[in-house]
């Protein structure tokens, strides 16, 4: 079925734009995104090429399709990080980390920089915190739907940005942004840790503005590169859910399934039929001399040829 449909998915690559690298089930990958991940992974690997991310590219794209067709569902993760959030997070990461120059000189031209930007911090007193954050349990936090309906009106930071309307931060959006973790930093009600938690999601809205407006990057690059994250998150779902991600087995459902079909005999009979697939070989220990010149390294073995001799 997984074969199937990837075969049926409509790709193109023989596309009159030098805009789109590819057209994977009528959506564009970028030529700009692609060059955005070559320049990824390219630094650690001379071997890879544009054409090798590209495929790797399409391939996380029609497994991403075929999980939407199939109805798979991710499992929940109530530890970690929404995927709107992570994903968001990862675009922001990229664009900082590919466009660190060009950013970090607009941002510096902006008066006051990165805090010109901020109209009116409100960050609450301990006691104010402590009131709306209430927590019963130590280990965990999640907000019940009224004290979520006053994050939403727990206005912490307004701002605006460069031809932009005033916009604000609310604790609404700081709790909806944490892991679980997060949240329980966030229910002790620190001031700092709410603080920094502010500065960086300005920080981050700084750089999705940038982004938008002085980067060069057409509204459909930015959509592509997203795009290719989230594919990237819908490929692990589809390998966990055929056994094929997970390095800890014991976490992987279809692997235990598996592996709980197996008897102890069948274990034992196949580890006796096939001991010298378990045979340990015999080990050495090998030097390596390093010489600053081949003609020392002549000699040398020269040396030691005639002394074995």
């Amino acid at each position: 079925m997984l074969l199937s449909a990837m075969v049926h998915s409509a790709v193109k690559s023989d596309i009159n734009d030098n805009n789109i690298a590819a057209i994977v089930g009528g959506e564009a990958i970028t030529a700009e995104a692609l060059e955005v991940f070559y320049q990824q992974v390219a630094p650690g690997d001379f071997r890879t090429t544009r054409e090798s991310v590209l495929r790797d590219l399409i391939t996380n794209r029609l497994l991403a399709h075929w999980r939407e067709q199939s109805g798979l569902v991710a499992a929940a993760n109530p530890v970690g990080f929404s995927a709107d959030v992570a994903v968001a997070d990862q675009l922001n990461g990229l664009i900082r980390l590919y466009w660190q120059k060009p950013l970090e000189r607009w941002i510096g031209e902006q008066p006051g920089g990165m805090t010109g930007f901020a109209q009116k911090i409100s960050i609450l007193a301990q006691d104010r915190l402590t009131e709306l954050l209430k927590n019963k349990s130590q280990m965990s936090f999640t907000a019940t739907e009224q004290q979520q309906i006053l994050f939403s009106q727990t206005v912490l930071l307004t701002y605006r940005l460069p031809g932009e309307k005033t916009e604000t931060i609310t604790l609404r959006d700081i709790y909806d942004r944490q892991n679980v973790q997060g949240r329980i930093q966030l229910s002790q009600a620190t001031p700092t840790y709410l603080a920094g938690q502010v500065e960086q999601l300005l920080g981050h809205r700084v750089v999705e503005y940038w982004a938008r407006k002085h980067s060069g990057l057409m509204p459909a690059d930015i959509q592509s590169m997203k795009r290719v994250l989230i594919d990237r998150r819908e490929r692990e779902t589809v390998l966990k859910s055929l056994g094929l991600f997970n390095v800890m087995h014991s976490s992987n459902l279809v692997l235990r399934q598996l592996s709980d079909a197996v008897t102890r005999e069948e274990v034992v009979n196949y580890y006796r039929n096939k001991k010298n697939e378990f045979s340990r070989l015999d080990a050495v220990k090998a030097f390596h001399l390093q010489l600053d010149s081949q003609k020392k390294a002549d000699d040398v073995y020269s040396l030691k040829l005639r002394s074995n001799e």
